[in-house]
């Protein structure tokens, strides 16, 4: 990751119950940007120039300035910014401001604060300021969505990591390179191959040399092997240049308890006088036996949305009339189970232990399976944790949106482990009692964890040990009962090109995966991307200049979707020689403004994604985000439907008039109070009138563009 600023930067550590100074913008009073209030209370601010800033009303609270120092608030950016400043008076001055860092792009709400008293000119920061000014950066063009505008006191983690921020520094340092080291280093010892049994795990081991002080060490899958001296279980080792077999007990008893140890990976330490080093590669088990023969759900077409509801028969109908055959759904593992009784829970056992399931949760995700179940839709789901739980990483920082999950300490991740092994008992059953989850989608956007899978800022193989050890969790576990799916990664629509400083190369997290699959057993991982346009609020992707079609392009889009099929059919990339799952789980084209030109190139751009998407075989499905759109999502409006409050005369209007232009085409349309143009063109889509849907694109989208689908050019590596 890019080395930080040495400043104080927080962002979004949010404080809750202390004393804060709101700071209202004021609307009248301001340079090179376009400001509106959305009706949730938010600004809108679209820069225009490069000096753009907004003045803020009078204060009418007060602040210590020795107390209230962090300037926080919340927000999304496709973009970023470069900085912010504040400037405080009266009078707004040169000499009178504190210079914070660069905001970085987030696709979701998140939050940022930086110290103003840390950042401020020399003896400028003091009481009694009652006007303020905010400056956004200097690159024109950028669009931020701002609410929650304070000056507050630092949390308790704040002034914590404030403390500690160069030990840990350093400590989190040599543990990157250390693991860094085990992966790479070649080792004449290796674990060739581990399986279990009903009753035994068998470890086959291979050795070039006859080497003392070695020691077969158990690292379950809540620790790591790196910089460990204490193991849960080790053995001597006497090994002979040749192969050796060691068999041992599948369970391992644990403080009255027990542990599986398909839930531990193995590998050969030597003593040295410090401790230990790894001896060979960690392996993990790779084949065990399973409790059904299941079947491989295959969807019927590649047409999917956003998972049902269930119980919504207006979404029910509508799913049947646009041939729905692929779905995601969302699962927050927190909300399903936990350590304590409650009302409407049940207790479940996992590795000896007892939780509780809390009914009510589970029956309205079995209504929404069940209901998928009957339209014969092939379901992923996207398991997400929730904050402030036992099952939560310890290093998750409020900012997150979602979690990693508890990978560092035995209760959190057995919880974790349970509430997997409930959801694969009961929706991999083969009568389908609840209905049937195909794919296993691990949390989301891993590449840009520090929104959207949380555990505080860690260098890339730090951050993606804690994520590899949660996808080999949920491998295990669905392997257990039968082989009916895929575990994937998630990933955005980057690819060479970090989101910001704070996130990862999906490229670069790809190669790890395939690396540490294949010296420490592989197993039959997948992707689930999310190829959005370049810009998420413009749908004319055949226009994104950022996608390139080679293996370094800094992003896939539908553009350049050829690029994600070409990299996965290497002959390093593939699974017992086949092409690997891949689902295009979450994108969608967006209709900015409800206009004419709006809905047009929304329509057209979807019919150009589903032409790039049925070209490619290695795509397994295409889940379209949304099905109708969400106020959650920064006046992002990606759905196939408007939302009923947006329904006005104007967006009927414009449906109207572009749905004129779809007959013309052939495609005769059904207009209700929700209806774009876009549903129309994704019910003929996979149909005998698929067609027709071009035929509107060439209206849109010069020749060449479609023309040249799939890409015939030649795609650099």
């Amino acid at each position: 990751m890019r080395k930080r600023l040495a400043i104080l930067v927080f962002l979004g550590m949010i404080s809750g119950g202390m004393a804060a100074m709101k700071i209202e913008l004021d609307l009248t009073r301001t340079n090179q940007c376009r400001v509106r209030r959305l009706s949730d209370g938010s600004y809108e601010i679209t820069t225009t120039g490069n000096d753009p800033f907004v003045m803020s009303k009078k204060t009418s609270g007060r602040y210590d300035p020795d107390k209230d120092y962090i300037l926080s608030f919340e927000y999304l950016c496709l973009k970023g910014l470069n900085f912010i400043q504040l400037f405080y008076g009266p009078p707004i001055r040169g000499g009178q401001s504190a210079n914070g860092p660069a905001v970085p792009a987030s696709e979701g709400w998140t939050t940022y604060s930086f110290n103003v008293r840390k950042h401020a000119e020399p003896g400028s920061w003091r009481g009694g300021y009652t006007r303020f000014r905010l400056d956004f950066g200097n690159t024109p063009g950028r669009v931020i969505l701002i609410r929650n505008i304070q000056l507050r006191e630092p949390t308790a983690l704040e002034l914590k990591m404030e403390r500690d921020r160069e030990r840990e520094a350093r400590a989190q340092a040599a543990f990157e390179k250390a693991m860094i080291r085990m992966i790479e280093t070649t080792h004449r010892i290796a674990i060739t191959n581990v399986e279990a049994t009903s009753d035994k795990i068998r470890i086959e081991l291979h050795s070039t040399e006859a080497p003392d002080n070695l020691f077969l060490c158990e690292v379950p899958f809540y620790q790591t092997p790196v910089g460990r001296s204490e193991f849960v279980w080790k053995s001597k080792l006497q090994l002979e240049p040749g192969d050796t077999m060691i068999e041992l007990p599948r369970v391992r008893k644990e403080d009255g308890e027990f542990h599986d140890r398909v839930y531990s990976s193995w590998i050969v330490m030597r003593r040295t006088g410090s401790g230990f080093e790894p001896a060979s590669h960690q392996r993990f088990v790779t084949r065990l036996p399973v409790q059904w023969k299941l079947t491989r759900d295959r969807p019927r077409n590649k047409k999917g949305t956003v998972g049902m509801i269930g119980g919504n028969a207006f979404q029910y109908q509508d799913y049947v009339a646009l041939d729905i055959a692929n779905c995601t759904k969302n699962v927050v593992l927190t909300s399903l189970i936990g350590d304590k009784p409650g009302r409407g829970s049940k207790p479940y056992e996992f590795n000896g232990r007892r939780y509780y399931v809390r009914m009510g949760a589970v029956e309205q995700l079995d209504k929404a399976m069940l209901e998928m179940a009957r339209l014969k839709i092939v379901v992923s789901a996207i398991i997400l944790i929730g904050k402030n739980h036992k099952m939560t990483h310890p290093d998750c920082v409020p900012q997150g949106i979602w979690a990693m999950p508890n990978m560092a300490e035995r209760e959190g991740w057995n919880l974790y482990a349970a509430g997997l092994d409930f959801l694969a008992r009961r929706y991999l059953r083969p009568d389908r009692k609840y209905g049937r989850i195909t794919h296993w989608i691990m949390h989301n956007e891993v590449d840009a964890g520090w929104v959207w899978t949380n555990c505080g800022e860690k260098p890339m193989h730090t951050y993606f040990d804690n994520y590899y050890r949660s996808m080999r969790t949920m491998q295990v576990t669905a392997r257990r009962y039968g082989v009916a799916g895929s575990i994937l990664i998630s990933l955005t629509h980057h690819w060479t090109r970090p989101h910001n400083h704070l996130c990862y190369r999906p490229k670069a997290m790809v190669e790890l995966l395939r690396r540490r699959t294949a010296i420490e057993g592989d197993f039959d991982w997948g992707i689930a991307y999310h190829p959005y346009p370049e810009d998420l609020r413009n749908p004319r992707t055949w226009e994104d200049r950022s996608a390139t079609f080679d293996f370094n392009t800094p992003l896939i889009t539908p553009r350049n979707l050829e690029v994600l099929d070409a990299y996965l059919r290497q002959p390093s990339m593939l699974y017992n020689g086949k092409v690997r799952t891949l689902v295009l789980s979450e994108q969608g084209l967006n209709s900015p403004d409800h206009s004419v030109n709006s809905y047009r190139d929304q329509a057209a751009g979807l019919a150009y994604t589903w032409r790039k998407v049925e070209s490619l075989d290695s795509i397994e499905s295409f889940v379209h985000h949304q099905w109708m759109d969400s106020r959650r999502e920064g006046g992002l409006c990606l759905g196939l439907r408007r939302r009923p409050e947006t329904s006005n005369a104007a967006a009927r209007e414009a449906t109207a008039t572009v749905c004129a232009e779809l007959a013309q085409c052939g495609i005769s349309c059904t207009p209700d109070e929700t209806k774009k143009p876009a549903w129309e063109i994704y019910r003929v889509l996979d149909s005998p009138q698929e067609q027709k849907a071009y035929c509107f694109a060439r209206t849109v989208i010069p020749s060449e563009f479609l023309d040249d689908i799939p890409y015939k050019g030649q795609i650099k590596q």
